[in-house]
């Protein structure tokens, strides 16, 4: 939702919904010419929500793999087949899950 309004798709009228939602936290800087530099590489902290839950994930890339999500004990988190949202964040960035 956005402002407290849940947000539809304008042709249907349905609800818009995603299976998992990632929240990627990483250094983002802004470079001199106004463009994002975003750290993609190495590892860092965030959020994992699917099917109604959510928890504390690390992530951890290196230059040639995919993103990996880890749970609090390292173990590797598959994530729920269907859409996935991927949201990456700076660490400023204040970020409240309901529920919490």
């Amino acid at each position: 939702s956005m402002n407290s309004t849940e947000s539809t798709d304008r042709e249907t009228g349905n609800f818009i919904s995603a299976k998992n939602i990632v929240i990627q936290i990483t250094d983002i800087e802004t470079r001199g010419d106004g463009r994002p530099n975003i750290r993609l590489t190495g590892e860092g902290e965030g959020f994992l929500i699917s099917s109604g839950y959510y928890e504390k994930i690390t992530w951890k890339k290196n230059e040639k793999g995919g993103t990996e999500l880890f749970d609090n004990s390292g173990k590797k988190i598959p994530l729920s087949t269907g859409n996935t949202w991927w949201h990456i964040v700076s660490p400023s960035f204040n970020i409240t899950i309901n529920g919490e």
